[in-house]
Protein backbone atom coordinates (compact mmCIF):
# COMPACT_ATOMS: atom_id res chain seq x y z
CA UNK A 1 0.00 0.00 0.00
CA UNK A 2 1.24 3.13 -1.16
CA UNK A 3 -0.57 5.57 0.74
CA UNK A 4 0.45 3.40 4.18
CA UNK A 5 -3.08 1.83 5.19
CA UNK A 6 -4.58 5.39 5.71
CA UNK A 7 -7.68 3.91 2.98
CA UNK A 8 -8.30 1.45 5.15
CA UNK A 9 -8.70 3.46 8.14
CA UNK A 10 -11.04 5.55 6.40
CA UNK A 11 -12.99 2.47 4.94
CA UNK A 12 -13.00 1.14 8.63
CA UNK A 13 -14.29 4.37 10.23
CA UNK A 14 -16.90 4.97 7.48
CA UNK A 15 -18.27 1.41 7.72
CA UNK A 16 -18.26 1.48 11.98
CA UNK A 17 -20.12 5.18 11.10
CA UNK A 18 -23.33 3.23 8.90
CA UNK A 19 -23.68 0.50 10.99
CA UNK A 20 -23.52 2.40 13.99
CA UNK A 21 -25.37 5.45 13.44
CA UNK A 22 -27.46 4.81 10.00
CA UNK A 23 -28.52 1.05 10.38
CA UNK A 24 -30.79 1.61 13.55
CA UNK A 25 -32.22 4.49 11.79
CA UNK A 26 -33.02 2.44 8.73
CA UNK A 27 -34.47 -0.07 11.17
CA UNK A 28 -36.78 2.78 13.01
CA UNK A 29 -37.98 3.41 8.86
CA UNK A 30 -38.60 0.11 8.71
CA UNK A 31 -40.77 -0.74 12.02
CA UNK A 32 -42.47 2.43 11.45
CA UNK A 33 -43.61 1.56 8.03
CA UNK A 34 -44.21 -2.17 9.21
CA UNK A 35 -46.48 -1.00 11.70
CA UNK A 36 -48.28 1.70 9.76
CA UNK A 37 -49.06 -1.45 7.11
CA UNK A 38 -50.68 -3.32 10.15
CA UNK A 39 -51.96 -1.40 12.17
CA UNK A 40 -52.84 2.68 11.00
CA UNK A 41 -53.79 1.38 6.90
CA UNK A 42 -56.74 -1.22 7.97
CA UNK A 43 -58.02 0.82 10.48
CA UNK A 44 -58.21 4.06 7.73
CA UNK A 45 -59.94 1.64 5.40
CA UNK A 46 -62.36 0.36 7.92
CA UNK A 47 -63.01 4.09 8.80
CA UNK A 48 -63.38 5.04 4.99
CA UNK A 49 -66.07 1.84 4.85
CA UNK A 50 -68.18 3.32 7.80
CA UNK A 51 -67.88 6.72 6.18
CA UNK A 52 -69.10 5.28 2.52
CA UNK A 53 -72.05 3.05 4.18
CA UNK A 54 -73.09 6.08 6.60
CA UNK A 55 -73.11 8.72 3.53
CA UNK A 56 -75.14 5.84 1.23
CA UNK A 57 -78.08 5.58 3.90
CA UNK A 58 -81.70 5.79 2.96
CA UNK A 59 -84.95 5.56 4.68
CA UNK A 60 -86.52 2.19 4.99
CA UNK A 61 -82.40 1.11 5.81
CA UNK A 62 -82.30 -1.24 8.30
CA UNK A 63 -79.08 -0.41 10.88
CA UNK A 64 -77.36 -1.36 13.96
CA UNK A 65 -75.62 2.10 16.35
CA UNK A 66 -72.57 1.64 17.40
CA UNK A 67 -74.39 1.07 20.96
CA UNK A 68 -75.84 -1.90 19.63
CA UNK A 69 -79.44 -0.22 18.75
CA UNK A 70 -81.39 -2.03 15.96
CA UNK A 71 -83.81 0.25 13.98
CA UNK A 72 -85.35 1.00 10.81
CA UNK A 73 -83.94 4.51 9.37
CA UNK A 74 -86.85 6.68 8.43
CA UNK A 75 -85.09 10.29 8.23
CA UNK A 76 -82.33 11.44 6.71
CA UNK A 77 -80.91 14.72 7.68
CA UNK A 78 -77.61 16.49 6.97
CA UNK A 79 -76.00 15.21 11.19
CA UNK A 80 -78.27 13.19 12.24
CA UNK A 81 -80.88 10.08 11.40
CA UNK A 82 -84.66 9.21 12.58
CA UNK A 83 -84.30 5.55 13.75
CA UNK A 84 -87.70 3.78 14.49
CA UNK A 85 -86.71 0.88 17.07
CA UNK A 86 -90.42 0.07 17.58
CA UNK A 87 -93.63 1.11 16.52
CA UNK A 88 -94.07 4.54 17.27
CA UNK A 89 -89.84 4.66 19.05
CA UNK A 90 -88.31 7.00 16.79
CA UNK A 91 -84.54 7.95 18.33
CA UNK A 92 -82.60 11.05 16.57
CA UNK A 93 -79.04 9.74 16.29
CA UNK A 94 -75.75 11.34 14.50
CA UNK A 95 -74.70 10.28 11.77
CA UNK A 96 -71.31 9.00 12.31
CA UNK A 97 -73.50 6.48 15.41
CA UNK A 98 -74.49 4.04 12.84
CA UNK A 99 -72.22 1.60 12.66
CA UNK A 100 -73.06 -0.91 10.03
CA UNK A 101 -76.08 -1.93 7.61
CA UNK A 102 -78.30 -5.32 8.30
CA UNK A 103 -80.53 -6.77 5.85
CA UNK A 104 -77.36 -6.78 3.06
CA UNK A 105 -76.90 -10.31 1.47
CA UNK A 106 -73.73 -10.83 3.39
CA UNK A 107 -76.05 -10.40 6.27
CA UNK A 108 -78.98 -12.35 4.81
CA UNK A 109 -76.82 -15.58 4.69
CA UNK A 110 -75.30 -14.80 8.23
CA UNK A 111 -79.37 -14.97 9.45
CA UNK A 112 -79.74 -17.89 7.57
CA UNK A 113 -77.13 -19.98 9.48
CA UNK A 114 -77.93 -18.72 12.62
CA UNK A 115 -81.50 -19.71 12.16
CA UNK A 116 -80.81 -23.37 11.28
CA UNK A 117 -81.07 -25.81 13.70
CA UNK A 118 -77.93 -28.35 13.27
CA UNK A 119 -79.16 -30.65 15.87
CA UNK A 120 -82.85 -31.14 13.80
CA UNK A 121 -84.24 -30.64 17.57
CA UNK A 122 -87.42 -29.67 17.65
CA UNK A 123 -88.82 -26.79 20.03
CA UNK A 124 -87.72 -23.26 20.88
CA UNK A 125 -84.04 -22.76 22.66
CA UNK A 126 -83.72 -22.58 25.84
CA UNK A 127 -83.09 -18.77 26.92
CA UNK A 128 -84.46 -17.58 23.67
CA UNK A 129 -87.26 -15.51 23.08
CA UNK A 130 -90.80 -16.90 23.32
CA UNK A 131 -89.18 -20.08 25.32
CA UNK A 132 -90.74 -21.56 28.56
CA UNK A 133 -88.26 -20.41 31.44
CA UNK A 134 -87.85 -23.17 34.77
CA UNK A 135 -88.11 -21.22 37.14
CA UNK A 136 -87.28 -23.84 40.67
CA UNK A 137 -85.20 -21.49 43.01
CA UNK A 138 -86.46 -22.27 46.51
CA UNK A 139 -85.32 -20.62 49.55
CA UNK A 140 -83.62 -23.95 50.73
CA UNK A 141 -81.62 -24.53 47.61
CA UNK A 142 -80.54 -21.12 47.85
CA UNK A 143 -77.66 -21.87 50.48
CA UNK A 144 -74.02 -19.56 50.28
CA UNK A 145 -71.52 -19.69 47.49
CA UNK A 146 -69.21 -22.60 47.67
CA UNK A 147 -65.77 -21.00 49.74
CA UNK A 148 -68.01 -18.13 51.33
CA UNK A 149 -69.02 -17.25 54.92
CA UNK A 150 -71.46 -19.83 56.23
Amino acid sequence: MADGGQGLWFTRYFLDLVWNHVAPLILTFLFIGIGWFIIIRPQQERARAQRATVASLAVGDRVVSAGGIHGTVIEVATDTIGLEVASGIVLTLARPAIARRIGTSADADHDDDLESDPDGADGPTPGAAGAPVKDDVKPENDGPIAGGPA
